[in-house]
């Protein structure tokens, strides 16, 4: 039950699923009885009231037939029958019907409803508070538009399966001599991130990250351009790792590459153009301009 907010290191495992102390809590959870609801405790409330309200009548009635010489026998039936009739024996089946037809309201606005009981909690709802990752949304991020140089360019497919493009501007495929120009932006986009994206299996119906959604984002694009991610990481190994964080505003990986000692960093723009000197312009380096960081300042508040 441990967050790690940032830094890195080792864990000892000495217990999984419910031996663990969640475990235990969730063991806990279960042996709970769940209350009744504010509908329940009315009907109970109003059942007990019609009782004793028919317990009442029926001694009433019975003596006052009594003394109307009605005999004894005939004054017990006379109680016994104007108390049953007392009973609301279709109450049950009213409140049935019209949980029934609150859910099929719901229904209509697309609310599936498993329990006839949640229609009178939603009705007696004034505000819903959720997390709305897993609810309203997959807690998956996916890369739709880049900026390279001054050009633009778009990306297809959604989720961690590479089942997408870079296209142009336009919407068409860029070539693979375009691709292998841009290689050193799917390069560092892949080594300066830690999370890993595995393929579907017993647990998982679909491609799923393991780490920062965002840093999974960044490694299926760069498996998009058509690198194998898993070879990059062992062919440019990594010597040392400065983690992202609130004051740096950047995450730098320091690794080998063809013999070099090579930074890979992503982070805040504003950050990275107050530390560059340089710029990849289309094919060649130049020295980077006050009107190339205020082009990306710009374009950084205005998307």
């Amino acid at each position: 039950g441990t967050t790690i907010a940032t830094g890195s290191g080792y864990g000892v495992v000495i217990g999984t699923g419910m031996q663990t102390e969640l475990g235990r809590i969730a063991n806990l959870s279960q042996s709970t009885t769940a209350d009744v609801s504010p509908l329940q405790k009315e009907m109970s409330n109003l059942a007990v009231k019609i009782a004793k309200a028919t317990i009442v009548l029926t001694i009433a009635l019975t003596l006052i037939a009594v003394k109307a010489s009605l005999g004894l026998h005939y004054a017990i039936l006379f109680g016994i029958g104007i108390g049953a009739a007392m009973i609301p024996n279709g109450l049950v089946a009213e409140v049935n019907i019209t949980l029934a037809l609150a859910a099929g309201r719901l229904a209509k606005a697309k609310a599936l409803v498993k329990k006839l009981s949640a229609v009178e909690t939603l009705g007696a709802t004034n505000f819903i508070l959720t997390d709305k990752t897993g609810t309203l949304t997959k807690n998956e991020m996916t890369v739709e538009k880049l900026i390279i140089g001054r050009k633009h360019y778009k990306v297809s497919g959604t989720g961690y399966e590479a089942n997408g493009e870079i296209l142009s501007e336009k919407g068409k495929p860029i070539s693979k001599a375009t691709l292998q120009d841009l290689d050193l932006f799917f390069t560092t986009a892949c080594l300066a991130s830690n999370a890993k994206v595995d393929p579907p299996d017993q647990e998982h119906a679909d491609w799923y990250v393991v780490g920062d959604p965002t840093e999974g984002a960044l490694i299926t694009l760069a498996r998009k351009a058509g690198l194998d991610t898993e070879q990059l990481d062992e062919t440019i190994p990594e010597i040392k790792e400065f983690q992202f964080d609130s004051a740096r505003k950047l995450l730098s990986s320091v690794r080998k590459r063809n013999g070099q000692t090579v930074v890979f960093v992503k982070g805040a723009p504003e950050n990275l153009l107050n530390l560059s000197t340089d710029i990849w312009d289309h094919g060649h380096i130049r020295k980077i301009t006050e009107a190339d960081r205020k082009f990306f300042r710009d374009y950084d508040s205005t998307n």
